[in-house]
């Protein structure tokens, strides 16, 4: 194993970093580079432990969402999504308790469209990109950066 298929950790910021407010530049392809900070995104996401991580909370201003929406008691289900836009929002609301990694030991009751649909890139189903449409579940990693 080479030292380039390691994966790092990242350390999160936290609020009040201007990055985390700042809005991202988009991701302009998906290369080994991007896949190599996917792969470290996901690892400092469970690492941390957290559902969602946004690269600007690792200090990095792209567009690129790394998430987990399984529960403790399911097979992980890593998701990444690539410049990311909420397409179709649902009239029904759900209400669900949220908090960040970026804000540390906060979590508030949020109120959130109870479907979303996105267009996402599959970066690692195959060389050639593809596009589908994907319904985001609600979190605060999808939240914070859409």
């Amino acid at each position: 194993m080479s030292a380039s298929d390691m994966t790092s950790i990242y350390p999160i910021l936290t609020i009040p970093e201007p990055v985390l407010r700042q809005t991202a530049e988009p991701v302009e392809r998906v290369d080994d580079e991007l896949r190599k900070l996917m792969d470290d995104m996901l690892a400092t996401m469970y690492d941390a432990p957290g559902v969602g991580l946004a690269a600007p909370q690792i200090g990095i201003s792209r567009r690129l969402i790394v998430m987990d929406p399984a529960r403790d008691e399911e097979e992980p289900a890593p998701l990444v999504m690539v410049n990311p836009v909420i397409l179709e929002r649902s009239e029904e609301m759900r209400v669900h308790e949220e908090g960040c990694l970026s804000i540390p030991e906060v979590t508030a009751e949020v109120e959130r469209p109870a479907v979303r649909a996105c267009p996402i890139s599959i970066a690692r189903a195959s060389p050639k990109r593809r596009r589908s449409r994907a319904s985001c579940p609600p979190s605060s990693s999808t939240r914070s950066t859409i």
